[in-house]
């Protein structure tokens, strides 16, 4: 069963790909209740068929609103990995409506992690070229987004 924040987050995270049309792609995936970083880390690792022992979670800091700034990157700025002198921002009330579902479906006390390879594992594809995973947790839920660009 799809949760209400997965579905609108995900059917967003949809527009903001179509509206960026530079590769990007999103995916909301929900981690089940929240739970401790190794808890998060085991869910993210079969939601994905990862090898846990590869990757660890690390707390990153929110900047505009209460998103992470990397995660912003990936919503607001429309590259062309091919020509690396291309990046142009797109409308930014499409950020602030972001940051504003996010609080409004979860709340303000959020924890945020991304998902690092850790320093020596092996390259896994199954994320894609370019990727980020975020994971959001609130006092009930946790859920992963997962950032890629396989164009």
């Amino acid at each position: 069963m799809q949760h209400a924040f997965e579905s609108v987050l995900a059917g967003y995270l949809c527009a903001v790909a179509a509206l960026k049309d530079d590769g990007s792609s999103f995916e909301c995936l929900s981690l089940g209740k929240n739970g401790s970083t190794s808890e998060l880390l085991c869910s993210l690792s079969i939601k994905f068929s990862l090898d846990s022992a590869n990757y660890e979670l690390r707390e990153v800091a929110l900047g505009i609103g209460c998103l992470p700034e990397a995660f912003t990157h990936w919503v607001a700025v429309r590259r062309r990995i091919m020509d690396e002198t291309y990046s142009e921002e797109i409308e930014g009330r499409v950020l602030d409506r972001l940051a504003e579902e996010v609080r409004d479906f979860l709340g303000n006390r959020l924890s945020w992690f991304s998902l690092y390879r850790r320093a020596g594992a092996p390259v896994e594809i199954r994320l894609g070229a370019i990727w980020d995973v975020f994971i959001v947790q609130s006092t009930e839920r946790a859920y992963a987004i997962h950032c890629s660009w396989d164009s």
